[in-house]
C-alpha cells in the first residue's frame, strides 16, 4: 500500500481569500514534489511520475485524484459537487482547523496526521467508542466501533429519547451494529462499555447530503469536528475504495 500523507489540519487552513488557493492539495503518496497542505492555483502545471499520486480539494467542493504519468494543470475536470457549492462553509471550516486567523484552539486536529485504512473502521459512518468527542453518523443506522477487540463486552447506550440496554459485543468483533428500533439523533449519547463510559456529540447527516461528494462530506465532517472521520474519508479518497 502506498505511503499515504495527510495534513488534516492544512486541508482548508491555508484559504486567505477567495482569490486565492483555489486548490489545495489533500493528500500524497510516491515522489510528486508535493506537500500536503499546500495551495496551487488552477492553472499550475504539474508533472507526476508513475507510482505517484495526489488527491486536491478545490473551493467548490470538488476532490480529484491524479495518478502518474500525469503532466498538465492541476484544475479539476469534475462536474460540481451535487447540492451547489461548499465555499459558505469554508470560515467555519478554517477555524475548527486553527486558521492563523481564526481566534479558536485547534481541537482534535494534528498538523501532521497517518490514516492506516488497515486500522481503521471500514466505514467512515463507523462511530468509535475507543474515546469520547464528536462523532457524525448517517440516519440510515448506527454501527459502534473500537480498535482493539480483544475482550467480550456489554454495551449499554443512552440517546435523546432512547435507551439500550445489555448488548453483547463478542470477543474478536470490531464493530456492534446497534438494533434498528435506535435511530441516531443529533445530541449526547453515552455508551457504556462495562462501566466505562464514553460521552459523544452525534450529528446527524442531513438527508440533503447524503448523496453528496466526497468533497462536500469533507467540509460537513470538519465543520462538525469529527477530524478523525474527516481523515478517513481523504484516505479512503485517496485510496479509490469505496467510502461506505
Amino acid at each position: 500500500m502506498r505511503k499515504l500523507s495527510l495534513i488534516t489540519a492544512l486541508v482548508l487552513g491555508f484559504l486567505v481569500s477567495p482569490a486565492m488557493a483555489e486548490i489545495i492539495v489533500v493528500a500524497t503518496s510516491g515522489d510528486v514534489g508535493l506537500q500536503a497542505g499546500q495551495k496551487l492555483d488552477p492553472a499550475d502545471q504539474i508533472s507526476l511520475q508513475q507510482g505517484a499520486r495526489i488527491t486536491t480539494l478545490s473551493k467548490t467542493g470538488a476532490m480529484r485524484v491524479i495518478d502518474g504519468p500525469y503532466s498538465g494543470p492541476v484544475d479539476a475536470q469534475d462536474e460540481a459537487p451535487k447540492g451547489g457549492t461548499a465555499v459558505a462553509q469554508w470560515d467555519a471550516v478554517k477555524t475548527f482547523l486553527g486558521d492563523p486567523d481564526a481566534r479558536t484552539e485547534v481541537v482534535g486536529a494534528s498538523r501532521s496526521a497517518k490514516v492506516d485504512l488497515f486500522a481503521a473502521p471500514s466505514s467512515i459512518w463507523d462511530v468509535s467508542v475507543d474515546s469520547s468527542g464528536p462523532r457524525c453518523t448517517r440516519a440510515s443506522g448506527l454501527v459502534l466501533w473500537r480498535k482493539n477487540p480483544t475482550l467480550p463486552l456489554t454495551v449499554s447506550v443512552r440517546g435523546p429519547g432512547v435507551r439500550v440496554t445489555d448488548l453483547d459485543w463478542p470477543k474478536g468483533d470490531n464493530a456492534l451494529a446497534l438494533p434498528e428500533t435506535f435511530a441516531p439523533e443529533d445530541g449526547r449519547m453515552v455508551v457504556s462499555l462495562d462501566g466505562n463510559l464514553r460521552e459523544l456529540s452525534v450529528k446527524v447527516l442531513p438527508k440533503e447530503l447524503e448523496n453528496a461528494a466526497p468533497g462536500q462530506l469533507l467540509v460537513w465532517l470538519v465543520d462538525n469536528k469529527c477530524a478523525r472521520q474527516a481523515q478517513a474519508l481523504i484516505a479512503h479518497v485517496h485510496a479509490r475504495t469505496e467510502i461506505r
